[in-house]
């Protein structure tokens, strides 16, 4: 009896469409095909080796500001005379291998060429003092320089700011300010890179 049921079952006309629904229902969707919600393709993370290729960009490039802002430029900054254009020299030199860069990587890559030059330009104000004292060139104390540096000393005056026509005596509290607005700004840049 039930052999007979099953074979009328068979017979009957919609069993194998019904039977390939069934299976398309359960179906895992194509891997070709991406989620959907409200109509919008959702974007899909990084694969392994897109990581992998941001990492081995970023990594050289970020020890490479490290050693070029805290060392090099440093060199440079305790040997130059102190000239009208002083800061418009340290200035190209901070950004002179984020037009290299550019040349290498493209202009879709301008906001990481950006932020190694901002990474540069913080090397040399937060490491001037202690390579200057390493090198003999300078006495400084590192305590009362670095609280100088990030702020800490208010409108205490600090050095000359010279680019030219532009010329004024920079104080504790803006020379702060500065380091915290190019530090934000390359982490932010650095983070958009790597999100393309």
């Amino acid at each position: 009896m039930i052999k007979r049921s099953k074979k009328l079952l068979e017979d009957c006309p919609g069993h194998a469409s019904l039977q390939h629904k069934s299976h398309m229902a359960f179906a895992a969707p194509p891997a070709s095909i991406s989620p959907q919600k409200n109509g919008a393709r959702i974007p899909q993370g990084k694969t392994p080796k897109e990581i992998n290729h941001k990492a081995r960009v970023l990594t050289p490039l970020i020890l490479y500001s490290i050693f070029y802002g805290a060392f090099i430029i440093n060199i440079i900054d305790l040997g130059l005379p102190i000239q009208d254009w002083f800061h418009i020299f340290l200035t190209i030199a901070y950004f002179s291998p984020s037009i290299i860069l550019l040349i290498i990587l493209g202009w879709r890559s301008w906001d990481l060429a950006l932020a190694i030059g901002l990474l540069i330009s913080l090397m040399n104000d937060l490491f001037y003092a202690p390579v200057g004292n390493l090198l003999a060139a300078t006495n400084y104390d590192l305590a009362r320089w670095y609280a100088r540096q990030l702020g800490l000393l208010g409108s205490e005056p600090a050095w000359f700011f010279r680019a030219g026509i532009i010329f004024f005596r920079t104080t504790s509290l803006i020379i702060g300010i500065s380091i915290y607005i190019r530090f934000i700004a390359a982490c932010i840049l650095i983070l958009e890179w790597w999100r393309k």
